[in-house]
């Protein structure tokens, strides 16, 4: 189950919002690919593997913002997502 854990100011000008499930986590060779356009850990036709792929490219590109990734199998992921604040 996932949940939005709620905004704060974490870096110099970037506000951000977390994400976080208690599935079963990440090892850290998928994190590595994990923004790898067509990466999925799902059985065939199940998923595109591009979901994260496609949050990396608005938020870091598009939005000149920053996406952390933190993950313990067994455990969950926390997704981080920084965007830049504005006046």
């Amino acid at each position: 189950m996932s949940q939005l854990l709620g905004s704060h100011e974490d870096l110099d000008g970037l506000s951000s919002r977390v994400l976080s499930d208690t599935g079963t986590g990440m090892p850290t060779d998928v994190i590595e690919q994990a923004f790898d356009p067509f990466l999925t850990t799902a059985e065939f036709g199940v998923s595109t593997g591009l979901g994260l792929s496609m949050v990396d490219g608005f938020v870091s590109r598009q939005s000149q913002g920053m996406v952390d990734i933190e993950s313990t199998v067994g455990s969950g992921t926390t997704i981080t997502l920084y965007f830049p604040r504005t006046e």
